[in-house]
């Protein structure tokens, strides 16, 4: 599996905050997908320094 940042799901707090029970005294700012990679495609072989998942992550169940 592979993760793909993804800030343009600030763009549907409502929808984002309902689906997720996220109360409103919390701002969603970015999310991050995650899927199978193509590694074939050039923009996929990119990479940038990354941290802990465990500093970053929050699991909303």
């Amino acid at each position: 599996m592979a993760t793909c940042p993804q800030a343009a799901i600030a763009e549907y707090p409502d929808i984002v905050q309902d689906v997720l029970k996220i109360n409103d005294e919390k701002i969603l700012i970015a999310a991050m997908a995650i899927g199978y990679e193509d590694k074939e495609a050039l923009i996929n072989s990119y990479r940038t320094p990354r941290i802990e998942r465990e500093t970053f992550t929050k699991y909303f169940i």
